[in-house]
Parts: structure tokens; sequence; C-alpha cells
């Protein structure tokens, strides 16, 4: 049944993201079924397995997003436009149990691998979609009409992530994947013109860099191999990619006069939002807008995962949603320190560390109450937060002797 449960999780994201970039068409009914199905496969994998415990060990920070889930609904008929939190309420619960499969899933499995490598391979059928049925050009560029420019830039994020966290190391042609691998999402970033998303990567690689553990440097044949590989596709994108890159919209937008200009102006339009925002948290401090309502009131979102939720849900809702946040960050905080773990584990501890801040600071561009991939991300967050094992396989050898094979 978790392998059903899988299915269905991995054709949901693929029909969002891949199926609707390549034909502009969803599958009919597709969201609803997928949905609905991982979440029944879930519970059945549950029964059927009896391992209830893992599907009803809810940790406060799940409590937190139930309860911020039940506030909006409440007080929706209190809100701007009752009709628009009420279909956002409805929105928020379908990503809560989003939330709640992947927490299931990288529970069961005792690491985060199902979800990094459905999301490495979705980013990279979106990066090649985009390069070869799109084309290269000077405009800003997103997936699909459906995936803005910054869900876009955000999706190579986290595959960026999904590559560090999937990388061990062992040979050096997997380094060279894992090179080439970011070099074509940082060339995606780069048609996008996300500024953010770019900054975001130079955040996650920096951290890593820091924060990795360090092993003694010893000099070997596969070592000096790999750093001329290295240098070879350094050079490769010094002299084939960067020229090209000088044509695209994030080259205009950094270095272009006019261009930054323009972006200066959009900063500002900005700065305006989130002085409405929190205009409207103090005139409706106590429940808020009501969720969509910043929307329904100025006919546009924040761009803050922040600021929309103070705007929007008043006080308790906003300390009930980032109650999560805050009790993630510091479950992730004390699993970055602990050293009595393996090399590879406390190595992807901090990875996940590196990738939370930058989750947080992506939030300051986009609302991830309302983005699907940023509620994906907070549910691995959570998972990886927890005691990740991987599970066992139970037999009985000839003696009679219960052995757990640790897998």
């Amino acid at each position: 049944m978790l392998k059903l449960c899988k299915f269905s999780l991995s054709m949901l994201f693929i029909n969002l993201y891949i199926i609707y970039a390549l034909t502009g068409s969803y599958i009919p009914y597709g969201t609803l079924i997928f949905g609905i199905g991982s979440g029944l496969f879930m519970i059945l994998d549950a029964l059927s397995s009896g391992d209830i415990r893992s599907f009803t060990d809810i940790r406060p920070e799940m409590y937190s997003l139930i309860g911020f889930t039940i506030w909006v609904f409440v007080t929706a008929p209190l809100a701007l436009n009752t009709s628009a939190s009420l279909t956002g309420a409805s929105n928020f619960l379908q990503k809560l149990i989003f939330v709640f499969v992947i927490y299931y899933i990288c529970r069961k499995d005792g690491s985060l691998k199902f979800v990094a490598i459905l999301f490495l391979i979705i980013a990279i059928s979106a990066a090649l979609i985009m390069i070869f049925m799109q084309g290269i050009g000077s405009k800003r560029m997103q997936l699909s009409e459906n995936i803005s420019i910054n869900s876009t830039g955000n999706l190579m994020v986290l595959g960026v992530f999904c590559a560090l966290y999937l990388y061990k190391g062992k040979k050096w042609y997997s380094f060279s994947a894992l090179v080439g691998t970011i070099s074509l999402f940082l060339f995606i970033i780069a048609l996008t013109g996300s500024r953010k998303s770019l900054f975001a990567v130079m955040i996650l690689i920096g951290l890593y860099v820091v924060l990795m553990p360090k092993k003694p440097l010893v000099i070997t044949a596969k070592s000096f191999f790999s750093f001329i590989i290295l240098a070879v596709l350094v050079y490769i994108l010094f002299v084939k990619v960067a020229p090209m890159l000088s044509d695209t919209s994030l080259y205009a937008r950094l270095f272009d006069e006019r261009e930054s200009a323009k972006a200066e102006l959009s900063n500002e339009g900005r700065m305006q939002f989130y002085q409405y925002a929190w205009y409207d948290f103090k005139t409706h401090l106590l429940f808020g807008l009501g969720i969509e309502g910043y929307l329904a009131k100025h006919g546009s979102y924040t761009h803050s995962a922040y600021m929309e939720v103070l705007a929007c849900t008043g006080i308790l809702g906003t300390i009930l949603y980032f109650t999560s946040y805050v009790r993630t960050f510091l479950k992730l905080w004390k699993k970055t320190w602990n050293k009595t773990v393996e090399f590879f584990e406390l190595r992807n501890n901090r990875l996940v560390f590196c990738f939370f801040i930058v989750f947080l600071y992506i939030g300051l561009g986009i609302g991830h109450l309302y983005d699907n991939l940023s509620m994906l991300e907070l549910g691995m967050f959570i998972a990886a937060g927890c005691e990740l094992t991987a599970p066992q396989e139970v037999h009985v050898t000839q003696k009679g002797d219960v052995v757990a094979d640790v897998g």
C-alpha cells in the first residue's frame, strides 16, 4: 500500500508540474483522484501493516497546522469575502493532506530519499521542457501559465537541494553529475530572471560548504581525477554557457541599468504591499481579513509568506501557523549539532537545516500559504525534525531466533 501511496503522490505532482507544461491541460480530475488516492493508500498502509503509530504519532508541528486549518474555517464567516475565504480554507486543507502524506512517507522510509528522487526528476524534466519546448530568450520565462516565475525558480532551488541530498561522493562520475545538474538548474533560474532564487541557491551552497562535516583531506588518484573533471566542467561553463547568460533576463535585472531600475520599482511596489498588510493586521488584529482576504481587498497577494498570514489570519492564526516553523527550526538546529551519528546522516541533517533557512528566505517573496511546493517542503522539514530510522525487515532464523535487518 505504501508503494501505491507513493505512486499517487508522484502522479499528483507530475500532473501539476510536468503534464500541464507538456500538454497545456491536466489529467481530468487528476488532482482529486491522486490526492484522495495518496491519502487513502496512506491510511490503508497503516492499517494493513499494523504500524498505526506511524499514522497516529502526530507531532506538535502538525497539531499547530491542524489548529490553523480549523481557525481559518471558523473565522471565514467573519472574513472580508466569506466565499473566497471558504475556498482558500478548503485549498489549504488539501495542502495539509499533502503535508501529512509526505510526513508519513518520510517517517516510514526513515529518510527523505523518496521525496528527493521524485522532485529531482520533476525539476530536471521541467528544466528540459523549458529549454527544448520554450526556447531561450531574453524575456522572463516560467514553466507554464499556472506555475509562476517565482514558483519555477523555487522548483529549481528544490532541485539543487535534492541533488545535494542524494549525492554520496563515492564515484567521480557522481560528482560530475552533481555539478552538471546544479549548473542546469542555475541556467533555468537565469532564464526565469528570479534574483531571489539565485540568491537562495547561493545561500544554500554557501551554508552547506560551511556546515558540512569535514573529513581529513587525503589526496588520492580518484580525488585528483575528480578535480580535473571539475576543472574541465568549469571551463566548459565559462566558455560555452556563460556567454549565453548575457542574453537572459536575470543578467539584465542584475547589470542593466534600465532593468535594474524596473526591478527597484518592483521592490518599492512590494514594500507598499507590506505596508498595506501591516495596516490590515493592525485594523483586523484578532481575526484578520480572512484567508485570501488580502487578494479580495487589494487585487494582489502580499508576495510574502509572513505578511500574508499576518494580514489574513490575525494574531491567533499567525501564532498557530508559525508555531510549526519555530518548532521545526529548533528540532533541525538540534540535529545539526548532533555529532553522535554517522558522517552521511550528519551531513544530510545539516543540509536539511540549510535548506530550511533558504525556505524561510524564499518566504520573503513567495506566499508559502498558497504554494503547493512550499507546503510539500514544510511536510518534509517536519518529518526531518523527527528521529528518522530506517525500516527493519524481520525474519526468523532456522534456530527460531528473530533477527531485524536494518534497511
